[in-house]
């Protein structure tokens, strides 16, 4: 396994709000960001991926925080800047990059695996929205220029119309982000028709320190090795793509996987708790033990 890292620094301030200590007032930090890219295989000039890259990605996104106070930024006005949250926002700030080939890749053939020009062109990037029903087995990928308010709204809109538009209610698990919120629908559309939509949808925040290993995070990683791991020109590229892979997935309705997944977590939650509750001088991380 091969890895490139790239590491930023910026400085800003921020505090902590429903906290008690020191960090509740406002304080300043040298940030110190690493981001790392691993791949198995080397292009033809020895070259994971060209660092240069790397840095150009998370140059804007830095900047963005760099020499401000980050609780008046988006998505911050809303959660707090704490080290968690802000690795998730350079997470989330990835998005997916359209690479351009500037030179024809020589296809694969018998004994020879297909080549390509380790140069290329940068054509801008794009972000996914992504619905996924685990136990049904059913996906959908949006692509859209930007996220904000008025791009969530339309695709809630997408969401009652056509993804169920015979449903009387539709619960809908999300990250807590400043734009996920039914107020984008009256940002969005005329009265009537936010007012329309948000009947139709109930929203249920990730918890604030719960875990992010979720059912569309889970979904995402299988999309980045089956469909992403690959240079994509353009948008209509990337959105014959995804319809591609979207297709063949809910055709599959693939979530054996994943329910295989959650069925081992559970089995190892039952076996640590068993194995606490008979040993109570023990103790696990972030659990103390009981007498």
């Amino acid at each position: 396994m091969y890895e490139v890292t790239v590491e930023a620094t910026f400085s800003s301030g921020h505090y902590l709000r429903n906290y008690r200590g020191k960090c509740e007032n406002p304080h300043g930090h040298n940030y110190k960001v690493q981001v790392t890219l691993a791949g198995k295989e080397l292009d033809e000039a020895g070259l994971l991926l060209d660092f240069k890259l790397l840095k150009q990605v998370m140059r804007p996104v830095v900047d963005y925080l760099d020499h401000q106070m980050i609780n008046d930024l988006e998505p911050f006005t809303t959660i707090n800047p704490s080290a968690e949250n802000l690795a998730r926002y350079f997470y989330d700030e990835t998005n997916k990059q359209l690479i351009k080939e500037t030179r024809a890749p020589v296809p694969s053939m018998p004994g020879q695996v297909e080549r390509y020009d380790y140069e290329y062109e940068r054509n801008g990037t794009r972000n996914l929205f992504l619905f996924c029903e685990p136990q049904a087995g059913w996906r959908h990928i949006a692509v859209t220029e930007q996220r904000t308010m008025h791009d969530f709204a339309h695709q809630m809109k997408w969401l009652v119309d056509e993804g169920y538009p015979d449903a009387d209610l539709i619960r809908v698990v999300l990250d807590n982000l400043n734009t996920h919120k039914l107020a984008s629908l009256y940002e969005t559309f005329a009265p009537h028709e936010a007012r329309r939509i948000a009947k139709k949808l109930e929203l249920h925040y990730t918890p604030k320190h719960g875990s992010w290993l979720n059912m569309a995070e889970l979904e995402f990683s299988v999309l980045s090795r089956q469909c992403l791991d690959r240079r994509i020109p353009d948008e209509t590229t990337l959105i014959c793509e995804l319809q591609a892979y979207e297709d063949r997935r809910n055709a599959a309705k693939a979530k054996r996987r994943l329910a295989r997944l959650h069925a081992r977590i559970s089995n190892i939650r039952k076996i640590l708790w068993r194995y606490f509750t008979d040993h109570p001088g023990r103790c696990c991380a972030g659990y103390p033990a009981t007498n």
